[in-house]
């Protein structure tokens, strides 16, 4: 069963499109593009370098650090297939109370 967290209302998501949330020690990044809005593992699954600073592209996310490239819909790899690899993509939504829901797996 997934935890659903309350992040923010979507007038209030920071007008640079992007938001880290902590929930224990995973850390969370959200990214707006458009009216669309994406969560991941703020951390590239390459060397753990952290995707804060990551180039958004229309369907894509790349580390800023050495240009791994992932999926913005499934965090999959799209450049390396000798190393496969995905980020660890989170459910994120607006409500009906354009509240932005994060879901997780239950946190202890």
């Amino acid at each position: 069963m997934n935890s659903k967290i309350r992040i923010c209302y979507k007038k209030d998501f920071p007008k640079n499109g992007r938001l880290i949330h902590k929930v224990n020690d995973l850390v969370i990044l959200i990214l707006k593009k458009r009216s669309k809005f994406f969560a991941f593992e703020n951390k590239c699954p390459h060397v753990g370098a952290p995707m804060t600073n990551s180039i958004l592209t229309p369907n894509s996310v790349i580390c800023d650090w050495h240009g791994w490239e992932f999926s913005l819909p499934n965090g999959e790899c799209l450049n390396l297939e000798e190393e496969p690899c995905s980020l660890n993509i989170f459910p994120v939504y607006l409500n009906e109370k354009d509240e932005l829901i994060l879901e997780i797996e239950k946190v202890k």
